[in-house]
């Protein structure tokens, strides 16, 4: 086994730049999964000058250095991309796995912040479940456009399968974004979107989310809680006394969507595995 020396970022740019080029004679996919910005949070030598002199917590100095690196990386491949004229022939996905970790008292060594959403990683919360996701598909793609309307990546596979013209899998969750992208369907991509984390749940649908989260240690049981994000991105105002028909139709519909699930095929904590006991309450010394 070869040892390598370097930085992990930019070790990974370096191997996906140099298989777009192996590639240059033919299709190719490539899924580039960094591992910034994570623990541990240390600062790159070349980095230090270009984190804010008032950022004085020294983990989150190391925070922005790694979003630092990794926004560098982006920058490296994307580049490259337009440099040998590949751009315009391919569709890049970017997009982060969860929300930020910086909840208190347990997440708050990786100083992450989701404000103005609340909770944050491991969590249905939007916090947890909303993250930055961007396309982008030079001369295919309107540039510098929002799209408002409810996208997942369970999305991703559909749509590139659909751009290098193969079949899509008739079981598949997601679909294909292109024609909303482009303008050429003004219908949503999805009437709802579902999540099920262990005993969390959610489902969005519109500018409603019901949702039951936990904490860290699965203590607090919430409960079908019902926000409207449009007024309400920080979910703090719960609305479901007010609209019990609202909460009889989402829970119906997200039970209906359960049950075509199967159990799940991993053991974790509380917060994600509905088998895992709930950890006991710590005592004060």
């Amino acid at each position: 086994m070869q040892k390598i020396d370097g930085y992990t970022t930019d070790l990974f740019t370096a191997e996906a730049i140099a298989f777009i080029d192996r590639q240059a004679a033919k299709p190719w996919f490539m899924y580039l999964a960094y591992n910034a910005v994570h623990t541990p949070l240390e600062i790159v030598e070349k980095h230090k000058d270009r984190i804010p002199a008032d950022v004085t917590d020294p983990a989150r100095r190391g925070y922005l250095s790694l979003l630092l690196g990794l926004d560098d990386a982006i920058g490296r491949v994307t580049r490259h991309l337009r440099e040998t004229g590949r751009d315009k022939n391919t569709l890049v996905f970017f997009f982060s796995d969860n929300g930020g970790s910086g909840r208190k008292p347990y997440f708050a060594f990786n100083t992450g912040v989701n404000s103005p959403l609340r909770g944050d990683k491991g969590q249905t919360l939007e916090g947890g479940i909303r993250v930055p996701f961007f396309v982008s598909w030079p001369g295919k793609l309107p540039a510098g456009k929002v799209y408002e309307q409810l996208v997942s990546s369970l999305d991703v596979l559909p749509t590139a399968v659909t751009a290098a013209g193969s079949q899509v899998p008739a079981n598949c969750d997601g679909v294909d974004l292109i024609p909303a992208l482009t303008g050429a369907s003004n219908n949503p991509p999805h009437a709802a979107l579902y999540w099920r984390f262990g005993p969390q749940k959610a489902i969005r649908r519109g500018q409603w989310k019901l949702v039951d989260w936990r904490d860290h240690d699965a203590k607090k049981n919430s409960g079908w809680q019902l926000y409207d994000l449009a007024s309400d991105m920080g979910e703090q105002r719960d609305v479901a006394a007010s609209q019990p028909q609202l909460v009889a139709e989402l829970t119906s519909a997200w039970e209906q969507w359960n049950a075509k699930n199967i159990a799940p095929l991993w053991h974790g904590g509380a917060t994600e595995d509905p088998t895992a006991p709930v950890a006991p309450a710590t005592k004060k010394k």
